[in-house]
């Protein structure tokens, strides 16, 4: 191999590099923070609806209010805790005059997925993550 064919190949391996990076590690790269950033809504809606039951319950187990604003309160502070903008919680007493009533609560949040359009990526730019929980009341509570 003569000295001049020798010099073509010189710098090709630092393109390469570059491509690579820009192609496969970029993209994978965003993608890990896009399901981080999925998974932490996740937690988050899943702790709302449980903290918004479990307020709720306590609220009227004592008696001192209505278990509803008192749960959306508390699912309200667990979403601003995460750091979630798009969320949004309901809070159900069903039985609340009842022995065995139960409170449940539902926290729905969205997630922005920004970026996708500009990929080429056709379809929905949010995911919307629900979660349910149901949290049965005192049994020796003092009923109304």
């Amino acid at each position: 191999m003569s000295p001049a064919e020798r010099r073509d190949d010189r710098g090709s391996a630092m393109i390469e590099y570059v491509v690579v990076v820009g192609a496969v590690v970029a993209p994978l790269v965003y993608l890990i923070v896009l399901l981080a950033d999925v998974q932490a809504a996740a937690f988050a809606s899943t702790s709302a609806a449980r903290e918004a039951g479990r307020v709720a319950v306590a609220e009227q187990s004592t008696g001192d209010g209505a278990p509803e604003p008192a749960g959306q309160a508390a699912a309200d502070l667990v979403l601003q805790d995460f750091g979630i903008e798009h969320g949004t919680t309901q809070v159900l007493c069903t039985g609340c005059d009842a022995p065995e009533g139960q409170v449940t609560a539902i926290t729905t949040v969205e997630v922005p997925l920004p970026g996708l359009a500009r990929l080429g990526v056709t379809g929905p730019s949010v995911v919307t993550l629900t979660a349910e929980h149901t949290e049965p009341l005192d049994l020796h509570r003092e009923l109304p």
